[in-house]
Order: structure tokens, then C-alpha cells, then sequence
């Protein structure tokens, strides 16, 4: 068994849609659970109302059904599910699309149950969640999702989100007409989805391609590639100086970014972080040779600061902001490194300067409320 406990996906903005969505949830299945012992000659006679019966329901229990469920278990999986792969997704989208996401993704998923399985009546969330986890797929393959493993060993560990959202999708297909009361119909339908919104709003620009996202990762590959075939040619017909040494000391930063590079791409964050402390400790001396691409710079720092490495999660910010000033980002990285200076590197000094820099620009409430309480700490 393995449980997701949350993404490393940083948020620029402030999460509303998926609370209120497990909110409803909760809240129904209260009202499920006090009208069952209000009435108990028929406890399931709201359920029943809200649930989905193709061809039979009224129009709207397209949807209802969606915030129905059938036990604790039931209502704790799915809030578990949605709270994890929710807020990127709402971040992402923004908080409109993905409400629309969400439930067209209850209808889609409905017709996927009636064409694949047909249980009935059905209910659960499960299809909207899975559709939401269809469109994280696309948007963010290469995140790290943390989870709680229970199979001969006991702990946490983080594995590549698609590796996490491939085994559910492929555990579905393994128990499609042959899933009991478990709507896996409902689930692929979700997936699919989710997933073809996302990839059609990265294909046609209603959706700006970002560096985590499977567009621009394809794109980076194919990139890759033709570096690779370009090097591949410049090493069989040398330019025309070949006994020229190349400089070992630039050789060496270069073989140690692309570790670093690597292993972020992979998902192997233990090892890019590693790799990050290596690539310091060899060139920390050349600030630019410690400087990675903005997206993935980024991530290291983020990745540093959650492992509570504070130290060298500074180093990481304060490169970024060295390299990329006036990036978009920025004003996020200066609050950040502001909190790092503050709270865990006693230096309230740099702290105040980076917040008070931070706090005009900074475009999410959630943020600038930080941004305010830090400075009011520091006084």
C-alpha cells in the first residue's frame, strides 16, 4: 500500500477551490450521516436523490454524484487524493478552469462508468480526482510525489509523480470489468480526461508551457538530442586547432551540472541535492559555474529548503537571484530567502532588506501576508 502525502510543486498563489471542494465532501457526508439516523426506516434516501443513474436521474446528478460517498474510507481516500494533486493543478489552471476541470471531469467520468462498466447507481469523487491527477500528469510528469509505503518496507520516500499516477492508471485497466463495487470505469474515464484538457491547453496556448510541464520536457529532449548529434559531429571532424587541450577545470563544472540536471530531471531529488553539495564544494568559488537553469535552479532551492538544509538552501536562492534578477520568480525567491534569513540563519538584517524588497511585487495574497508578519517579527 502507498498513500500520497503531498507534491514538491512550489505555488505562486493562494489555494480556494480544492478546500471548498473538500468541504462540500465533508459537509455531505455529515448531512448523509444525520439524515440516516433522522430517518432510519430509509437511511440511504438522500444518497439515493443525489447519486447517479444514467438515463433515469435527473441532469444534475451528473454532478451530485460527485460529492456522494459510501463510507469514511471512501471520502478520506478521495480527500487525501484531491488535497495532494488539487493545488498544483488549481495553480496551474487557475481557480475557474479548474473548477470547470473538476466537474466536467464528474461528467466525463460518468459516461466512462456507463460505457465501461456500469455500475449503478454510482457516486464518489474518485472520477473528478482521477481527472485532476490526469491533467498533474501532463503538467508536472517529472515532480516528486511524497508517499507513505507499506509493502515489506514502512516509511516515506518521494517517487516521480508519473510513476505514481501510471501504477493507479494501470492497476484500473488490470481490474476494468472485474472491480466490484470499485468504479474504475469512472477512473480511466477521469484520467483521460484530465489529461487531453491539459495537453490541449499546452498544444493550442490557452496554457503557457512551463519548465516542469510534458511539452517542454519533450522539447528540452529533443533539444538534448540534437546537442548530443551536434557534439557527436564536432567530435568526428574537429574544428581546426584539434590538438588544442580543453580546459579540465570547465570540463569538470560542466560533467557536475549535468548531474545535477540530470538527477533533477530523473526525480532522484536525494541525489541532485548531493550532487547541488558537490557541485558547491568543487566550484562554490565561481558563482556562476553553481548557477543552474532558472527553472531547475528553482527546484534545487526549494528542494533544499524542504529537507530543512538551510544553509545551502540560501546559497541556492541567492544564486538564483544573482542569475536572474528580474525574473518572474524572483520576488518569491527574495520572500523566501528572506524567511531562510530570518528564521533559521539569524541574519535579520539581510532578511529585512529581501522581504521589504519582495513585498511590492509579490503578486500572491497568501505571500504578502507572510512577507508583512516576517517583517513585523523582525521589527
Amino acid at each position: 500500500m502507498f498513500l500520497p502525502l503531498g507534491s514538491d510543486v512550489p505555488l505562486k498563489r493562494a489555494t480556494r477551490i480544492t478546500p471548498v471542494l473538500i468541504g462540500l465532501s465533508i459537509a455531505l457526508a455529515l448531512t448523509q450521516l444525520l439524515t440516516s439516523n433522522l430517518n432510519p426506516q430509509d437511511p440511504d434516501r438522500l444518497t439515493r436523490t443525489l447519486a447517479l443513474l444514467p438515463g433515469e436521474s435527473p441532469w444534475w446528478t451528473w454532478i451530485s454524484y460527485a460529492f456522494v460517498h459510501g463510507g469514511f474510507m471512501h471520502l478520506a481516500g478521495n480527500c487525501l487524493f484531491l488535497f495532494v494533486f488539487g493545488p498544483p493543478v488549481e495553480d496551474r489552471l487557475g481557480r475557474i478552469s479548474y473548477l470547470a476541470l473538476y466537474l466536467l471531469g464528474a461528467v466525463a467520468a460518468g459516461l466512462a462508468e456507463a460505457l465501461l462498466q456500469g455500475i449503478h447507481p454510482l457516486i464518489g469523487a474518485s472520477g473528478s480526482i482521477s481527472a485532476v491527477a490526469g491533467a498533474f500528469l501532463i503538467l508536472f510528469p517529472r515532480s516528486g510525489i511524497r508517499i507513505f509505503l507499506l509493502f515489506i518496507l514502512i516509511g516515506v520516500v518521494t517517487i516521480p509523480a508519473w510513476i505514481f499516477i501510471l501504477l493507479h492508471i494501470l492497476w484500473d485497466f488490470t481490474k476494468l470489468g472485474n472491480a466490484g463495487n470499485t468504479a474504475v470505469g469512472a477512473h480511466l474515464g477521469g484520467y483521460a480526461f484530465g489529461a487531453a484538457i491539459a495537453a490541449g491547453g499546452l498544444a493550442t496556448g490557452l496554457l503557457k508551457r512551463e519548465g516542469f510541464d510534458l511539452f517542454t520536457l519533450g522539447k528540452q529532449a529533443s533539444r538534448r538530442r540534437a546537442i548530443r548529434e551536434a557534439s557527436g559531429r564536432a567530435t568526428r571532424k574537429p574544428l581546426a586547432d584539434p590538438a588544442r587541450p580543453a580546459d579540465p577545470k570547465t570540463e569538470a563544472i560542466a560533467r557536475a551540472r549535468a548531474d545535477v540536471l540530470t538527477r533533477l530531471s530523473a526525480g532522484d531529488h536525494d541525489g541532485a541535492i548531493a550532487g547541488y553539495h558537490a557541485l558547491l564544494r568543487e566550484h562554490g568559488n565561481n558563482p556562476h559555474a553553481c548557477s543552474l537553469p532558472r527553472e531547475r535552479q528553482y527546484e534545487i532551492a526549494n528542494h533544499l529548503f524542504q529537507r530543512a538544509d538551510h544553509q545551502t538552501a540560501a546559497i541556492a536562492y541567492s544564486r538564483f537571484l544573482e542569475t536572474y534578477p528580474n525574473d518572474t520568480e524572483a520576488p518569491t525567491v527574495r520572500l523566501m530567502l528572506g524567511m531562510v534569513n530570518a528564521r533559521y540563519l539569524n541574519d535579520p538584517v539581510a532578511a529585512k532588506r529581501l522581504i521589504a524588497d519582495a513585498l511590492p511585487n509579490l503578486r500572491d495574497d497568501q505571500q504578502a501576508a507572510l512577507a508583512r508578519q516576517l517583517l513585523a517579527e523582525l521589527g
